[in-house]
C-alpha cells in the first residue's frame, strides 16, 4: 500500500473559496467594478440624451417649418375666399398641391360643414369630414399629433375670417398630413452610430478600467510585498513608492513603523544580551566560589564562612534581578494590572523616606522632604511607591559622602510633581538620554558595589508612563541630578 498522504477532503475547496473570496474583495476588482459601472452611466446617458435630443430636433424642426408654411397658406385660403368659392382662386389649389409635395404629404382643405373643398390626392373631394381633430379646428382649436412609428405628423388648424359676421370667424379647417421618413430614416442612421460610439466607448471603457485599477493597486501591490518580506525578518527592506500622496504617506507610516520596529528588535536584542549576561554573572561568581571551596576542602572554618557569605550575596543579587525583571513585565501589562485609588502623596513621600533613611544614614547621605501643601491623587499606591522608592534610592547609593537628598512636593490641582535632587556624581551629558534603559549604568563598577541590577530607572519610568505622566532629569557631572516627576492628579484607565 502506497505511504503517500491523501489531502484532506475540503483542503482544496478551502483554499478556493479563499482566492475567490480574496479576489471579490480586492481594491483592484472593487476599483474596476466602480469606474465601470461611472463610465457605463455615463455613455448610457450620453447615449438617451443625444438619442432624445436629436431625434426631437429633427422632427420638431420639419412639424415647425410645415406649421409655418401652412399658416400663411390659411391666411391667403382666408383673403382669397378659397372656401366660398374655390374656383375663383386657382392659384391657391396650385399652391396646396405644391406644398403637399413639399411635405411628401396630404394637404385637405373643408368648409366650416365639414365638407371637403379641396383634397391633393382628389379623392375625398365633396365628402364630410368625421375627424376628432377636424371638429376640433373647426370649433377654434389646434391640432399637433405626431407619430413616430408610422412616419407622418398631421396638423389641424382653423381658418379664422374675422371680418365674416354672418356664421362666426371660423369658416373652415385645414388638415396637413405630413411624412417624416427622411427624418426616420437620420434617426434610424443615428442610432446606428451611436450604436457604434457606445460598443467603441465601451471597450475603451473596459480597457481604461482594466488599466486603472491595475495602476492603482501597484503601490499596494508593492507594500503587500514589502510587508510580507518584513514578515520573513527583512527589517530594513524600507519601502518607497511615488505617485499619489496618499500612497506616499502610507509608505511613509509604513517605513516610521518599520524604523520603529528596527528599534525595537535592536532594543530586545540588547535586553536578551543584557539580562543573560546580568544573569549570568552572580552565577558565574556562585561557581568559582563553590568550585574554591571544593578544590580546599581542608580550609579553616573563617574562609568557609566568608565564601557561604559571598554566595549568599550573590544569590540575593540573582533574586533581585530576577525581581525587578518580573516586575518589568508585569508593567508592560499596563492599565490591566492598575489598582487605582486616592492616595495622600505627602504621607506615601514620608514612608518611602523612613524607610531609606538608614540606607541614607550608612552612606553619610542626608535626605529632605519639603512639601508645599497636602496633595491628594488617584494613583496605584504600590506602583507608585516602588517608582519613586528607586528614584530616591538611585539618589542616595549615588551620592558623596556627607551629601544631601532633597525631595519636595507640589501640586497645580491638575499634576502633581515630586522634585529629587541630589549632590551626587552627576550623569555625563552623552549618558542622559539612557539612563532609563533597562540594564544601562553610568557607573558599572559602582552601581555592582551598591548592588544596583540596572532596571530601577527604566521601573520608575514605566510606572510613571503608566499614570499618564513624564519624567525629566537634569545634571551636571560632578555636581549632581535632579529628577522631576510630573503625574495627574486625577487618573482614569485608558485616558491619553
Amino acid at each position: 500500500m502506497s505511504d503517500e498522504k491523501i489531502p484532506a477532503k475540503g483542503a482544496g475547496d478551502g483554499e478556493k473559496f479563499s482566492k475567490v473570496r480574496r479576489f471579490f474583495g480586492s481594491f483592484r476588482l472593487r476599483l474596476f467594478i466602480t469606474i465601470l459601472l461611472t463610465g457605463a452611466v455615463s455613455i448610457a446617458a450620453m447615449y438617451i440624451t443625444a438619442h432624445y435630443v436629436c431625434s426631437n430636433i429633427l422632427v420638431e424642426k420639419r412639424v415647425d417649418t410645415a406649421y409655418d408654411h401652412l399658416s400663411k397658406m390659411s391666411v391667403k385660403i382666408v383673403n382669397n375666399m378659397y372656401v366660398g368659392n374655390p374656383q375663383n382662386a386657382p392659384q391657391i389649389s396650385s399652391e396646396l398641391s405644391i406644398a403637399a409635395s413639399l411635405f411628401g404629404g396630404r394637404i385637405i382643405v373643408a368648409d366650416s360643414g365639414l365638407k371637403i373643398i379641396y383634397d391633393s390626392f382628389s379623392a375625398e373631394e365633396g365628402k364630410t369630414m368625421v375627424s376628432t381633430e377636424a371638429i376640433k379646428a373647426i370649433r377654434g382649436g389646434l391640432s399637433r399629433f405626431i407619430s413616430i412609428e408610422k412616419e407622418y405628423a398631421e396638423l389641424s388648424m382653423p381658418l379664422i375670417d374675422h371680418d365674416n359676421t354672418d356664421g362666426g370667424p371660423y369658416i373652415g379647417v385645414l388638415i396637413a398630413k405630413i411624412s417624416l421618413e427622411d427624418e426616420i430614416a437620420m434617426i434610424k442612421d443615428l442610432e446606428k452610430f451611436l450604436i457604434v460610439t457606445v460598443i467603441l466607448l465601451s471597450i475603451v471603457l473596459l480597457f481604461i478600467c482594466f488599466l486603472s485599477s491595475t495602476e492603482f493597486a501597484k503601490p499596494f501591490k508593492r507594500i503587500e510585498e514589502s510587508i510580507s518580506h518584513v514578515s520573513d525578518g527583512y527589517l530594513d527592506d524600507l519601502v518607497t513608492i511615488g505617485g499619489y500622496s496618499e500612497v506616499r504617506r502610507l509608505s511613509d507610516s509604513f517605513n516610521d513603523m518599520l524604523r520603529r520596529i528596527e528599534q525595537l528588535e535592536v532594543s530586545r536584542q540588547e535586553f536578551v544580551s543584557n539580562v543573560s549576561h546580568e544573569l549570568k554573572t552572580p552565577i558565574t561568581s556562585i561557581k568559582v566560589l563553590a568550585d574554591s571551596l571544593i578544590t580546599q576542602p581542608d580550609s579553616p572554618p573563617e574562609v568557609y564562612r566568608e565564601f557561604l557569605r559571598d554566595i549568599n550575596d550573590e544569590i540575593d543579587r540573582e533574586n533581585k534581578i530576577i525581581s525587578d525583571l518580573l516586575e518589568l513585565v508585569k508593567l508592560d501589562r499596563k492599565e490591566g494590572n492598575m489598582h487605582l485609588a486616592t492616595v495622600n502623596i505627602n504621607a506615601l513621600l514620608e514612608k518611602i523616606m523612613k524607610r531609606l533613611t538608614p540606607i541614607a544614614s550608612s552612606l553619610s547621605v542626608e535626605i529632605v522632604f519639603e512639601s508645599y501643601r497636602d496633595v491628594y491623587a488617584m494613583i496605584d499606591e504600590v506602583k507608585m511607591s516602588l517608582a519613586l522608592t528607586n528614584l530616591i534610592e538611585n539618589s542616595i547609593k549615588y551620592n558623596k559622602e556627607n551629601g544631601r537628598v532633597k525631595v519636595s512636593l507640589n501640586s497645580d490641582g491638575k499634576y502633581f510633581n515630586v522634585t529629587i535632587a541630589d549632590t551626587g556624581i552627576g550623569i555625563p551629558a552623552d549618558s542622559i538620554d539612557k539612563i532609563f534603559e533597562r540594564f544601562y549604568r553610568v557607573d558599572k563598577a559602582r552601581a555592582r558595589e551598591s548592588g544596583g541590577t540596572g532596571l530601577g530607572l527604566a521601573i520608575a519610568r514605566s510606572v510613571v508612563l503608566m499614570h499618564n505622566g513624564a519624567i525629566k532629569v537634569e545634571s551636571v557631572e560632578g555636581e549632581g541630578t535632579t529628577f522631576i516627576v510630573s503625574v495627574p492628579v486625577s487618573f482614569k484607565i485608558g485616558a491619553e
